[in-house]
Parts: structure tokens; sequence; C-alpha cells
């Protein structure tokens, strides 16, 4: 029997990355969610996924661990939507202290200070992708070696794979000679244009 439209339907979701963390033999559950895209409903989609990962460990009998959830947001728009429960609702104020209030940890990659990022090769990924976003090739000139697989993917999230067309090969690349051989193939292409 089919059941009616209205009906609500069972539909099984899996986080992007979940790790258990510890600080001090304290532990929590981290959720990750990459987003390329808005999602209007990903308040909802979040707390699905907090709740299911609490009653998996009631259920499994073992320790319960607090939960976090982060999205981390790669697309060139400013995000849009609620980032807490309480924001998707028109609550009346006097009925907003009977609603529990539920949020997550929102990350913008493009407003990331990597100046707070230690490891080398994950700030110039970072800074690739914010310097990519903002057309601004001249700043990634300033990386002196990068990984090229993070250039690759730095150029995947931004739709910037113009410049991974005539990328030099090896593991690591001179960004000054890389940038130099990719903004020659873009001037060349600019003289076929205009010769057309």
């Amino acid at each position: 029997m089919i059941g009616n439209v209205d009906d609500p339907t069972e539909i099984k979701r899996y986080r992007d990355v979940v790790r258990k963390a510890g600080i001090h033999g304290d532990y929590v559950i981290i959720g990750v969610e990459h987003q390329s895209t808005f999602d209007k409903n990903m308040i909802f989609r979040l707390l699905n996924y907090d709740a299911m990962t609490y009653i998996n460990q009631v259920e499994s009998k073992k320790e319960v661990y607090p939960v976090g959830s982060f999205v981390f947001y790669t697309g060139d728009k400013k995000w849009n939507t609620p980032l807490e429960l309480n924001d998707y609702f028109d609550i009346p104020e006097e009925l907003k202290a009977y609603i529990n209030e539920w949020k997550f940890i929102f990350v913008d990659v493009k407003e990331i200070d990597t100046s707070k990022i230690k490891d080398e090769q994950t700030r110039y990924f970072i800074e690739a992708i914010q310097e990519m976003y903002k057309g601004n090739f001249e700043g990634l000139h300033r990386r002196i070696k990068m990984n090229r697989d993070n250039f690759i993917y730095a150029a995947i999230i931004t739709g910037s794979l113009d410049l991974i067309r005539d990328l030099p090969e090896g593991d690591e690349i001179d960004m000054c000679e890389g940038m130099e051989r990719m903004a020659e193939g873009f001037r060349n292409e600019g003289r076929k244009e205009g010769e057309k």
C-alpha cells in the first residue's frame, strides 16, 4: 500500500564528517557539514543529525558525549538562512522562554582569519580560496610553495577551473612561476580573442 503524500517518510542522511575529539580527557562528538549552496532547512538537517547521534549513543549503552555541529560554507554568496532554530520562526516574545533554542556553528571560508591557522598548507589552502573568490590572482603570488592538490581543490571549490588548466607538474607549486604561466596563458587567450 502506498502511503499518503502528507505522511512523514523516513529519510536516512549522513553527516559529511563525524569525529570524536578530546581536550584534557573531556570528549565531544563533532559533526561537520560542507555546504557550497544555501539550504534553508539546514537547521533542521543538523538538528536531526544531532538528535540521531544522541539516540545512537544512548542505545549503544555506552557513555554519552555532547554533540557539536559545524557548517563549513564555501559558496560565493553571503549565507542568508537561519543559524538558530528560533530565527526560523516568528515567535511571540511571551512564548520564547518555552521554545528550546538550538543553533549550529557557522564558518564562512571567505571570512576566516587565516593568521590563526598554524598549519602552513591549510592556511595557504584557505587563503587561495579567499583570493580566488575575490578574483585577486596577484594575491596568490604571495604563497611561496603550495601543495598542488590543495590548489586544485581550491580552484574546484571556487569554480576557478581555468587556473588549473596550465598548472605546473609536481607535488608543490612555486606560486610565482605557476601564476606567471597561468597569466601568460590568459594573455595569449586574450590575444586570440582580439584577433578573432
